[in-house]
């Protein structure tokens, strides 16, 4: 693949001299690092690529370092050394390591010898050792996670497209490619970039025995840790803050740009909050914030919120906040209809610092003034309130009426339409942006107060379709927070994010099955240990388990309230159908456990007994309890499955789903399948 490399990027005699200009630098910095750091605890001196350190560029890479080590991965480095170290005395030399080492080939143990030894004084202790393997290990995670047509060799054009995102600067990627390709040849084997990487990784750094003490800290890394009560902390190494702060679903707050320590936001109303709600000419309550909600935090470190329906808006919304990157968060919107919903509206509120008064949206050519297409400024001669609709027919809904119901009506100043749904807010003395973005289906409009006004918001306008009853429909919306990108660098995120909902969705059209979560079954009972509930959370998060399902209704707030703490699903509870009682199920205890259920989307899994197995002449009382169960469970978001068991009245596929067939309600009421549980196979 390199001749595809060499075309996309012509070399001349000067692209040579510069690069060479280049990697003398580098080379001229190590050179630098080294000398002078033979002192046991000396600082490396820094390195820079153009302005930005070294130390910042691997941080927005995902390098954790030492930091990202786990005890079991130390250990593992630990006992290699010490299988090497032929004399136990605690360092290894280039006799030892090199000359009489089995491992790789004599020129590969020279080169981690080299790189190992991070003073330079021809010895390589356990900790210099300890060290190079733990950074060149997740180097090589990093860069060769980038080798796109899995060739082994890491070209420009693969990293450029990769690192552009995570450094969210194009002209970065470029210099730091060109730093790492030393050789100017257009690909960076592993070897090549390794010497660099491992230089970085040790500048402005204390030497290994200095670095290894510190006790080892488990990085949020990309992903919400909850401290309790469903509040939920984030340090992405770039962004840090809260979600649901106070328990309340008011999106991120005290979000905090770690490089620069510039506050985004500051506390109340944060970035990604689910505001108003409307429909043609009807707004529901004052703001989605307002109404009781319940969080979850998934397994891949996402949390989920989950809105029941009410007498006051007959939907139910679940948003899913993930991180994609350390400085871009990824949010979806999903909607419910409990009944038709016309011209749908989810009002996606941003409050930003008085530190980012500088709005933007970016928009076509406006024919009044004569503002030529690009990022439109905001200024206060425009209006007070200023919306960026996507077309006509955006600017009809925007006009129907629903934005005059009190409290706190809004004349909109329409504005020119947008040309793609992107906003931002500057931090003028550093350049810093909040981009906040979404596909042009899944946004109609973004509005924003002029320059300076006391809000400091970013609005999307999300759906602006009709969505008929029980259909749920979806929006998606995206934060990234960049130091001071061109209007180009900021298109190329666009495209970049439009890129990714489409490899997301082409995932998972391809690849449903093999994504299905793996849980635990009957925990609680066949625990010969006998452990508590919490305890069984704890083993099942350390057996790598996505959550667990539970038996009957007992202790079931117990049960939720550890495997959430834990950071798990619980995806189904078993519930007795008895068709010989008058009251076949516990509805009151059905009704006060459902709201508990609902950020989990637990399924109900029915057992039904009360007569002869297979008897059909129990079809009809079966099914209108059925009914009732998933009449109580849908605003909830809580599903039914049927669950058949040896000797129960359901007992046999078959008849799960001639049931199921009957109750009709696909979306609502399905089967399940239990190897071991079943009726026998001759029975099928």
């Amino acid at each position: 693949m390199r001749s595809t490399t060499l075309q996309s990027r012509r070399v001349n005699r000067w692209d040579i001299f510069k690069q060479g200009v280049a990697a003398f630098v580098v080379i001229l910095a190590m050179a630098q690092c080294v000398s002078g750091a033979n002192k046991p605890h000396d600082v490396i001196a820094p390195i820079k690529v153009g302005p930005v350190s070294v130390t910042h560029v691997l941080q927005r890479l995902g390098a954790q370092l030492e930091q990202g080590s786990t005890v079991k991965e130390r250990d593992a480095y630990s006992s290699h050394f010490d299988r090497m170290d032929t004399n136990k005395d605690g360092k290894h030399t280039r006799v030892e390591y090199v000359d009489r080492g089995t491992y790789m080939t004599p020129q590969a143990r020279a080169g981690i010898f080299r790189a190992a030894d991070g003073n330079a004084d021809g010895v390589v202790t356990k900790a210099e050792y300890v060290l190079n393997r733990i950074i060149t290990d997740e180097a090589k995670g990093i860069v060769q996670g980038m080798d796109d047509d899995r060739d082994g060799l890491v070209e420009r054009v693969e990293f450029v497209a990769h690192a552009a995102k995570l450094l969210s600067d194009l002209e970065l990627a470029e210099q730091v490619y060109e730093a790492l390709d030393a050789n100017a040849d257009g690909g960076i084997p592993i070897p090549e970039y390794l010497r660099i990487w491992g230089q970085w990784a040790r500048s402005g750094q204390e030497p290994a025995e200095a670095r290894l003490v510190s006790p080892i800290i488990v990085p949020d890394a990309l992903g919400f840790n909850c401290t309790g009560d469903e509040v939920y902390s984030f340090n992405t190494g770039v962004l840090q803050g809260t979600l649901r702060s106070g328990g309340k679903s008011k999106g991120l707050s005290l979000l905090t740009h770690v490089p620069s320590g510039i506050k985004l936001n500051e506390g109340g109303a944060g970035i990604f909050s689910h505001y108003r709600v409307f429909t043609t000419n009807q707004r529901y309550g004052h703001a989605a914030w307002d109404w009781p909600s319940q969080s979850t935090r998934l397994e891949d470190g996402a949390v989920q919120v989950h809105w029941p329906a009410g007498e006051d808006h007959p939907f139910e919304l679940t948003v899913i906040y993930r991180w994609s990157a350390s400085n871009t968060l990824d949010v979806e919107t999903r909607v419910k209809a409990h009944q038709a919903l016309p011209q749908f509206e989810s009002f996606l509120a941003s409050y930003f610092s008085k530190d980012f008064p500088a709005s933007s949206v970016y928009a076509k050519k406006d024919s009044k003034t004569g503002m030529p297409p690009g990022f439109a400024t905001t200024e206060k001669t425009f209006g007070d309130w200023q919306m960026f609709p996507r077309d006509s027919k955006a600017v009809d809904l925007i006009q129907d009426g629903r934005w005059q119901k009190e409290p706190n009506p809004v004349a909109w100043a329409i504005r020119p339409d947008m040309a793609l749904p992107i906003g931002t807010r500057r931090h003028v003395p550093t350049g810093l942006i909040a981009i906040v973005m979404a596909p042009a289906e899944d946004c109609f409009a973004m509005s924003t107060p002029y320059v300076g006004e006391g809000h400091f918001s970013l609005y999307q306008s999300l759906f602006g379709r009709s969505v008929a009853a029980g259909e749920t429909a979806t929006a998606h919306s995206r934060l990234v927070v960049a130091e001071s990108p061109t209007e180009a660098q900021i298109l190329a995120l666009y495209k970049s994010y439009m890129k990714d909902l489409s490899g997301l969705k082409n995932k998972a059209t391809k690849t449903a099955c093999s994504t299905w979560p793996f849980f635990a079954l009957c925990m609680d009972t066949h625990d010969a240990k006998q452990r508590t509930l919490a305890q069984q959370a704890t083993l099942l998060r350390e057996l790598g388990y996505a959550g667990c399902a539970h038996l009957w209704l007992d202790e079931l707030e117990t049960r939720v309230k550890t495997v959430t703490q834990a950071g798990l699903r619980l995806f189904q509870v078993y519930v007795r159908v008895d068709l010989s009682k008058s009251q076949a199920f516990d509805e009151a205890r059905v009704r006060q456990i459902l709201p508990i259920l609902a950020p989990h989307q637990t399924q109900l899994a029915l057992l039904m007994t009360g007569g002869k197995p297979s008897d059909r002449a129990l079809d009809d009382r079966a099914v209108k309890s059925i009914q009732r169960l998933a009449d109580l469970a849908r605003p909830h978001g809580v599903t039914i499955v049927l669950y058949p068991h040896s000797n129960d009245w359901l007992e046999t596929c078959s008849d799960a789903v001639r049931i199921a067939k009957k109750v009709n309600r696909p979306g609502d009421v399905g089967v399940m399948f239990n190897l071991g549980l079943c009726g026998a196979p001759h029975n099928e």
